[in-house]
């Protein structure tokens, strides 16, 4: 309806209560499982808190788009940055448990911010996300169909995969769909051109 104001006072609702009750989760955890294994209580998943800083993020951005305040700009800059402090703390809390360590549509999304916003800072941080993005590609999303042919290979031998070197690695356990190879040729041409701006800068 875009009433994006309005739609950020609920999800800062949202948000808060989430985080009160995985707080309240992650202290009653021990003890309520060696009363009750039922009787943990539902305080979110971690991709639906995570979702409530994008959706947050997104309404900000789309407010800088209608009235062109940059303040609102910054704002969906800061959602960013709470949105990775929420999932780096998640990941000290969840240490050898399988999370969201790493989110591949923060790094893009996160680096679009940040190049709006254009300082020399943000670019040089936009350009580090997509960098980063690149990363995550290789090291995680190759476990999934969806970006690799050879995704059971990559899965099945995942703990041995990062003794191995690069070209051999990407001879044999890797075969990119066109999903990936379209989304890596976005993010390259994407730091191409911050490369150029900042040289021509």
């Amino acid at each position: 309806k875009g009433e994006y104001h309005e739609s950020n006072i609920v999800l800062q609702s949202a948000k808060e209560l989430s985080q009160q009750l995985y707080t309240i989760s992650l202290s009653n955890k021990v003890e309520e499982v060696i009363i009750n294994d039922n009787a943990d209580k539902y305080y979110g998943d971690v991709y639906e808190i995570s979702m409530l800083y994008f959706y947050s993020s997104l309404n900000s951005l789309l407010l800088y788009n209608q009235n062109g305040n940059r303040d609102d700009l910054f704002k969906a800059r800061a959602e960013i940055l709470a949105w990775d402090s929420f999932l780096t703390s998640v990941k000290d809390d969840r240490v050898g448990k399988t999370v969201y360590k790493k989110d591949l549509v923060l790094k893009l999304y996160g680096a679009k911010i940040h190049e709006l916003i254009g300082t020399r800072d943000d670019e040089q941080i936009a350009k580090n996300l997509y960098q980063e993005a690149l990363e995550v590609i290789l090291k995680n999303y190759n476990t999934y169909p969806a970006f690799n042919h050879k995704y059971l290979s990559f899965k099945k031998d995942y703990a041995k995969l990062p003794s191995l070197k690069l070209d051999v690695l990407n001879k044999e356990y890797i075969d990119p769909t066109e999903h990936q190879k379209n989304l890596k040729t976005f993010i390259e041409k994407n730091i191409e051109r911050l490369k150029q701006k900042k040289h021509s800068g």
